[in-house]
């Protein structure tokens, strides 16, 4: 699950394009779940996309195929996707409340990358790649977060229908 913990007052709309960010770059990168949601959760999160799953097939940590390493990118670059859509809905950085965000792309990398420096070298591609992906792809963004502000939850279907 992508979540967004609660650092400081985010207004329901950053929400919003936070999420909506996460859930167009997973549907764009093929990445299936269940439903984004800005409704807050559990665990002191203000919203989440649940049932972002890895295939069973997937596990880093015991072996590295191509196959693999693109879907640890995918994943990597879907975490940093909530992040720059924020700052482009804010027109500004965002410094805080994507920390677990962060903390599962650090981890992913980790275990693709065998040096510090590489793993560094690779999130900051991944990340740069995020941005494009949300720069690009940046109105199907907005239609996905206009319809999280109204309904609060949005099946997977229905977020294809906005991308499309």
């Amino acid at each position: 699950m992508i979540s967004t913990p609660v650092p400081r007052k985010f207004t329901r709309a950053e929400t919003a394009y936070h999420e909506a960010g996460h859930a167009t770059a997973a549907w764009l990168l093929g990445l299936r779940f269940k439903n984004v949601t800005i409704v807050p959760g559990r665990q002191g999160t203000l919203g989440c996309i649940t049932e972002l799953n890895a295939p069973k097939w997937f596990r880093p940590g015991e072996q590295l195929t191509p196959r693999i390493r693109m879907m640890a990118e995918r994943r990597i670059v879907t975490f940093f996707a909530g992040k720059c859509a924020q700052e482009q809905y804010l027109g500004k950085k965002v410094r805080s409340g994507y920390e677990s965000d962060y903390d599962s792309a650090v981890a992913l990398a980790a275990t693709l990358c065998s040096d510090s420096d590489v793993a560094d070298a690779y999130l900051h591609y991944c990340l740069t790649a995020s941005q494009a992906l949300i720069r690009r792809h940046w109105s199907a963004v907005d239609r996905v977060a206009k319809t999280l502000l109204e309904k609060e939850t949005v099946g997977f279907r229905e977020v294809g229908m906005r991308i499309r």
